[in-house]
């Protein structure tokens, strides 16, 4: 970059919405000849024929080089069949950067990848904050956020039902914030029907069929994973499916700050625990990522089992993964709605 003059990056930055502290590392998520296109056209459509002229490349280079900056997140795609292109941000940009180059994101410096993360994530939480407080104020509808509800194993039949085209892909909230210690493959988030479409067309991820979906899904409860689906499923179709560590999910994390829990995402069901059948296993003390279940035992460094597990419903954001899991059948779902 250092051919590039200040003033020019300088404009870019401000244009593509790059933090000031990412100046320095600009040369690995940004080429030369994307600042000097994204800088000419901002934010303008274009054309292959029309950038021709931009990057001195001839056409079935510039439709190459155009269609490689699409697939990673600096542009993105407009109009019908002839398409144009447009500046995306550097929002989208780190997003499929941290997800589809992990090994590169990885090895940036740890404060440096720690601080683009976590700009990242507000920057989601920014996104989001009007609507989810419109809806804590019964002013908005739940399904108009992305990831809006917490859905469990027993409905995955029927949303798979309406998924026409599925895509598999890693999960983008571990891939940026690297804290989740779940087991489970980081490929856990499901695109289905105009979602697959969209992120197939960019080359991200790979077409799996329904059963496929399912046995994943099945695996990811068992991980104790939480599964999110867009809450207009039921009118527009199933999009996007996650399965969620809360140490590194959007969403979970921005519920905290947002102060929406149980509201956005959605809980929709809550645990009802039978004592009396309970063996004492503490799987469900395990795979709980709201802490809603704990053991209590006479020796806690033994591994003889607990006097008893302490439930609490108040912590309770219905993803069913302890009842989907307990031996003794001792754990229950109820609807909330």
């Amino acid at each position: 970059m250092q051919e590039l003059k200040g003033g020019l990056i300088t404009a870019f930055m401000r244009i593509f919405a790059v933090p000031e502290f990412v100046r320095p590392y600009i040369n690995i998520f940004i080429e030369k000849n994307e600042i000097i296109l994204i800088t000419h056209f901002q934010h303008e459509s274009f054309t292959p024929e029309g950038a021709m002229p931009v990057l001195h490349l001839g056409r079935h280079e510039t439709k190459d080089y155009l269609e490689q900056s699409y697939r990673r997140s600096v542009l993105e795609k407009t109009g019908g069949p002839a398409f144009s292109y447009q500046s995306s941000d550097f929002y989208a940009c780190i997003d499929t950067f941290a997800t589809f180059k992990n090994d590169k994101w990885s090895s940036l410096p740890d404060t440096f990848r720690k601080k683009l993360s976590d700009w990242s994530f507000y920057k989601y939480v920014y996104i989001k904050q009007t609507n989810v407080e419109l809806i804590k104020k019964g002013r908005a509808c739940i399904e108009d956020t992305g990831n809006d509800i917490i859905v469990l194993l027993d409905e995955i039949d029927e949303i798979l039902k309406d998924a026409a085209e599925i895509a598999l892909l890693p999960c983008d909230c571990r891939a940026i914030n690297q804290a989740c210690q779940n087991k489970m493959t980081p490929e856990v988030c499901i695109f289905m029907n105009e979602a697959a479409h969209a992120v197939l067309d960019r080359g991200m991820g790979r077409r799996i069929d329904k059963n496929e979906a399912k046995k994943l899904i099945g695996q990811a409860d068992k991980h104790g994973l939480i599964h999110t689906l867009n809450g207009n499923w039921k009118k527009k179709g199933p999009q996007n499916l996650c399965n969620c560590c809360i140490d590194d999910c959007f969403p979970f994390r921005a519920s905290e700050i947002l102060k929406s829990k149980g509201i956005w995402p959605q809980s929709r069901f809550r645990a009802v625990y039978n004592s009396a059948g309970c063996t004492g296993c503490r799987i469900c003390v395990k795979l709980c990522q709201f802490n809603a279940f704990l053991s209590v035992s006479d020796d806690e460094k033994s591994n003889k089992r607990p006097v008893k597990i302490v439930f609490s419903p108040e912590k309770c954001r219905g993803c069913g993964v302890c009842a989907n899991n307990c031996p003794a059948d001792s754990i229950t779902m109820i609807p909330l709605l």
